[in-house]
């Protein structure tokens, strides 16, 4: 981010490509994947596991922001996909 307004900002990007955010659906599974276990391709999970992955970042880094919930998890939205 060239002009951040907090002082922890961090992506969390997915392995796989998500086209957009309204891509995501409930239960979409992606042939194109490698791994046959179902669970694994579920954006659900996909999700769940980016949000773990972003609240063990706070955790290792703005230990307060976490303990205070002061953080924001969110998307980027078209038009303002970056990756």
């Amino acid at each position: 981010d060239r002009s951040p307004k907090a002082p922890f900002h961090a992506l969390v990007i997915p392995k796989r490509y998500v086209q957009t955010v309204y891509s995501l659906r409930g239960n979409s599974h992606h042939s194109d994947e490698l791994n046959d276990e179902s669970e694994d391709n579920d954006d659900i999970h996909l999700i769940q596991n980016m949000r773990q992955m972003g609240l063990n970042l706070l955790e290792q880094q703005q230990r307060e922001a976490l303990a205070t919930e002061d953080y924001i998890l969110c998307f980027h939205i078209p038009p303002f996909n970056s990756v």
